[in-house]
């Protein structure tokens, strides 16, 4: 039972730490702005569901 609770301790801790250090991370790295020209341009094409005709598998 004290194995259990060492190591269960040990995993809150260690998750806790981690999330601390990634949570300060992404706060430092999201100061600069992104812009609209670094991304590519996305084309989305409307689907044509109704005017789809499909043919029998058998």
């Amino acid at each position: 039972m004290v194995t259990f609770f060492a190591i269960f301790s040990f995993l809150v801790v260690l998750n806790v730490a981690l999330l601390v250090h990634s949570s300060l991370f992404a706060r430092t790295s999201s100061i600069k702005p992104a812009k609209s020209t670094d991304r590519p341009e996305i084309k989305i094409y409307p689907l044509d569901l109704l005017g789809s005709s499909y043919k029998k598998a058998i």
